[in-house]
């Protein structure tokens, strides 16, 4: 049971870091978009703002299967205790 917990909390803290470099990549690197910039700086922005949000995505499903651990392992602990107890 254990090898759950510790997927599951793996999967949270996973999913908490992407997140972080997400956010990151959004906000400080892309930032706000530049009023009449060349195309380069379009470009860059772009990239950034894209790669950002794709973190962000895959975090939420990483946090949510870690979500999905803790509560097969809580379910799966209390079905135990009915039968042993």
């Amino acid at each position: 049971m254990s090898t759950i917990k510790n997927l599951s909390n793996a999967l949270l803290l996973s999913g908490a870091l992407i997140a972080g470099v997400g956010m990151y990549l959004v906000f400080a690197k892309a930032g706000l978009p530049f009023q009449d910039a060349p195309p380069e700086l379009v470009g860059r922005y772009m990239a950034f703002q894209e790669s950002g949000e794709i973190c962000l995505a895959v975090a939420g499903v990483v946090f949510l299967i870690g979500i999905i651990g803790h509560i097969i392992r809580k379910v799966s602990g209390e079905r135990q205790k009915q039968a042993t107890g």
